[in-house]
């Protein structure tokens, strides 16, 4: 590492992962014009049953726009090899699951629309269901980079079960949470969730995880998904 570039903050809390500027500002905002020819809208997508805790519900639903970005520019390509890069980095040094390749990289939108009765989500679900499945290839660990500034919008927030519990247990924003990794401080609650909605933030999980976006309030969200593949759970 060159001694005068700032060392890469990584972040942990129950099993998850933050990183810090994982993308640069100037490339985030060329990518989001690139891609607006790109998109599509994909609702009622059916994901795994939501947590026990949640209940009821077992036909979670998603809304948002989506496409894939190609490698099809030396842009693309390079944005591609640098997602790609930072996800096998990351498992390699924190998660040391068994892996084969990252998939294609998703570019998702939420949108704030006052029309719309049902607002762009994420319902609970998981990116992995384990072992249930017969494929012998399954996703390993998941990744969403932050495409836009916390101000942008407001409500769309990527959560875990782990989340709710945390506000109901202890309500207090400066309670100690997760750690700083670079040099062991301890980082609360607040701290935790603006890093989490930072610009360029990307956000490591493992992919058979709860997980849900909350229903967007206003603004628009953009984020960058990716799946790290690897032989069946054992």
């Amino acid at each position: 590492m060159n001694p005068n570039q700032n060392p890469v903050m990584i972040y942990s809390a129950n099993n998850v992962i933050l990183v810090e500027n994982v993308l640069p500002e100037n490339k985030i905002n060329s990518l989001k014009e690139y891609m607006k020819r790109f998109m599509h809208k994909e609702e009622g997508v059916t994901a795994n049953a939501e947590p026990p805790s949640e209940g009821g519900n077992k036909s979670p639903v998603r809304s948002c726009e989506v496409a894939w970005i190609q490698p099809d520019t030396k842009f693309t390509s390079e944005v591609i090899q640098q997602v790609s890069n930072t996800i096998i980095n990351i498992n390699h040094e924190w998660f040391g699951y068994t892996v084969h390749r990252p998939e294609p990289i998703q570019y998702t939108m939420y949108e704030y629309k006052e029309e719309n009765e049902v607002k762009d989500h994420y319902n609970w679900h998981q990116d992995s269901w384990g072992n249930s499945r017969t494929n012998p290839i399954e996703r390993k660990l998941s990744m969403s980079v932050q495409l836009s500034h916390s101000d942008e919008y407001e409500g769309c927030n990527l959560i875990f079960p782990d989340t709710k519990t945390r506000d109901l247990v202890n309500s207090d924003p400066n309670a100690p949470y997760g750690m700083n990794m670079y040099n062991g401080q301890s980082v609360t609650v607040s701290e935790w969730d603006e890093l989490q909605r930072q610009k360029g933030t990307a956000i490591f999980f493992q992919s058979t995880s709860y997980h849900r976006v909350t229903p967007i309030e206003s603004g628009s969200r953009y984020a960058l998904v990716n799946w790290l593949q690897g032989p069946k759970w054992r």
